[in-house]
C-alpha cells in the first residue's frame, strides 16, 4: 500500500472523517492511478523518519508514536520529517505552527505534558 500522497497536493492530504453509506455516494469515483510516492525514486521520505516509521509497507502509527515517547525533544513535534522532505505538494505544505498544531494533536499531547 504504502504511504497516503496525493498526485499534486503530496503527503498535504489528509482525512478527517469517515462515512458509511449503504450506496454509492454521488461525484467520488476511485482513482486507481498511481500517486507520486509509487513512482518516487529518491524517496526522500523513508530516510528522513528518525523512527523509520515509514516503509514501502506503509506508515507505522505504533512504532512513529512509540519513538515520539522514548525521544523527548526530538523535532518531530515541529512537524513530519518525512512529510517535509516530500518534494511532492510543496505549494501545500502546512506551516510549522499548523504542523505542530496536528503532531500534538496527533499525539494527544499538549504544551502542558
Amino acid at each position: 500500500m504504502g504511504a497516503l500522497s496525493h498526485r499534486e497536493y503530496g503527503p498535504w492530504a489528509g482525512f478527517r472523517a469517515a462515512f458509511i453509506s449503504a450506496g454509492r455516494i454521488a461525484g467520488v469515483e476511485q482513482d486507481d492511478t498511481a500517486g507520486p510516492y509509487q513512482t518516487c525514486h529518491d524517496r526522500p521520505c523513508l530516510s528522513a523518519c528518525p523512527a523509520h516509521a515509514l516503509s514501502l509497507n506503509g506508515y507505522d502509527v505504533p512504532r512513529c508514536l512509540a519513538y515520539l515517547e522514548e525521544t523527548p525533544g526530538n523535532n518531530c513535534l515541529a512537524g513530519c520529517r518525512a512529510r517535509f522532505s516530500c518534494p511532492y505538494g510543496t505549494a501545500f505544505r502546512q506551516s510549522r505552527d499548523q504542523a505542530s498544531f496536528h503532531m500534538r494533536a496527533f499525539t494527544g499531547w499538549n504544551d502542558d505534558t
